[in-house]
């Protein structure tokens, strides 16, 4: 009878380290004891420290598997079922497609069972749903911890801090790192001046050269838009209020996002027509963008500059199923016509619409949620409802709150008449000397958007 080659397989997360009975050596020395006694060879031992059961992707388990298709192994042996894995799914895709497929038998020393026989296999299927079970208790229980965490304004921990801040284990918070804190300020300021986004990674690398390998277009877009720069952090989907000190003003913050909106693809600045993303069809919904248009007369190319609404396009129509019938129309003429409307705004007061002040109401929005939660606390204090409804309600009523609040900052900024005033001057009397960049920084500070309709024409002010 030929001895069996085994492999050894042994695992231990990070916890797990400190727990006896589950340590690598422990593991080993229990398995080669099993082999002795089963007269195995142990050909190998695959070790992983460190490594969570949950996933597949562990150095020693794939070196293990290509050893299996190399025909190298005879039986696997683990100490126990959950150290090959915690998933029930991977536990069965192991022992189904990677050892029963390539004749290698598989034991688990601890539940005293191997797959040379049907109750074996059965049995491991029932204790992989147990090994499931487990895990995804830990993970939800770690998944409450952390939104506990968060809704009482500590920071939610896990993966790498966000730039500008440093976490506190003692107090549970982040702390500002001043020397990063001057750049987060720089680029927002850049940003707001009209800079491309590229030309800020440019800037940045040139002012700051210890940190340029941190800047690319994607990271710069990305903490343009983070919330933890105004004292907040997002879990989930919805955005907390966080115990940290703010780096960027709020009026700042919310001036950067609405720049970033403006374009289809967040990408401010880089494009060469002065309306691109500020104008949108009346028709469907999407942005009028910018785009050139030639043809050749006699081997002369003849080029032309047209708005058209984005929905149009052959990708478009590709990709949905369908495009927008709505006209195109020359850039000059385009531009003419808007420009014509930003002059009238500011002699004759003769602007097409205006954006309404909606404060009032979005105060009234507030009040009245505020009052909603007041009435959940004596519902709650009179047991008219459970805890884990005051507490569900509470939360959705806070979101709603702090979404009226940012709503409300926004409304104040976009609605500065200094501003608004200044702003419209410095376009018109400097327009044929101002740089593109800046034509277009003073036009989102003046026009919340266009709708074009045919040749119907519609500019919305801010003020």
């Amino acid at each position: 009878m030929t001895t069996k080659r085994a492999a050894l397989y042994i695992r231990v997360s990070t916890p797990e380290q400190k727990k006896h009975g589950y340590s690598m050596e422990a593991q080993e020395e229990k398995l080669r004891a099993f082999s002795t006694a089963k007269d195995f060879h142990v050909s190998k031992v695959y070790a992983d420290g460190g490594f969570s059961g949950a996933k597949l992707e562990r150095p020693a388990l794939l070196d293990m598997i290509q050893d299996i298709e190399d025909n190298k192994i005879d039986v696997v042996l683990v100490y126990k079922l959950d150290r090959l894995s915690r998933s029930q799914k991977n536990t069965m895709h192991l022992i189904e497609d990677v050892f029963l497929k390539n004749k290698v038998d598989f034991i688990s020393m601890q539940e005293s069972f191997d797959t040379t026989t049907s109750f074996g296999r059965a049995m491991i299927g029932i204790l992989s749903v147990f090994a499931q079970l487990e895990r995804d208790n830990i993970t939800e229980r770690m998944a409450m911890g952390k939104l506990e965490r968060v809704k009482r304004g500590f920071y939610m921990g896990g993966g790498a801090f966000p730039f500008g801040y440093k976490y506190d284990e003692y107090t549970g918070e982040l702390n500002i790192v001043e020397e990063e804190a001057i750049i987060v300020r720089r680029m927002f300021e850049l940003f707001l001046s009209g800079s491309t986004i590229n030309s800020i990674v440019n800037q940045l690398s040139a002012e700051f050269p210890s940190y340029s390998k941190t800047f690319m277009d994607s990271t710069v877009r990305r903490r343009l838009s983070s919330e933890y720069y105004v004292g907040r952090q997002k879990y989930q989907g919805k955005v907390y209020n966080a115990k940290h000190e703010a780096i960027i003003s709020q009026s700042d913050y919310d001036e950067v996002q609405r720049m970033l909106a403006a374009r289809p693809h967040s990408n401010a600045f880089q494009h060469t027509y002065l309306f691109s993303g500020i104008a949108i069809c009346k028709k469907c919904g999407h942005a009028y963008n910018g785009y050139e248009s030639s043809h050749k007369v006699k081997n002369k190319v003849y080029k032309y500059q047209y708005y058209r609404c984005s929905a149009q396009t052959w990708k478009f129509k590709k990709k949905n199923g369908w495009c927008c019938s709505a006209k195109s129309i020359r850039c000059e003429t385009f531009d003419q016509k808007i420009i014509e409307e930003i002059r009238n705004r500011a002699s004759s007061k003769q602007y097409t619409k205006v954006v309404k002040n909606s404060n009032g109401s979005i105060i009234k929005e507030i009040e009245k949620a505020k009052a909603q939660q007041e009435k959940l606390v004596d519902l709650y204090l009179n047991d008219r409802i459970p805890t884990e409804v005051l507490d569900k309600k509470t939360e959705d009523l806070n979101q709603l709150i702090i979404q009226l609040k940012s709503k409300l900052q926004k409304a104040d900024t976009k609605r500065d008449s200094r501003s608004f005033d200044k702003s419209l001057k410095e376009l018109l009397e400097g327009y044929e000397t101002l740089t593109f960049e800046e034509k277009r920084k003073l036009i989102e500070k003046v026009v919340d958007r266009i709708e074009v309709d045919g040749d119907n024409i519609e500019v919305y002010f801010f003020m």
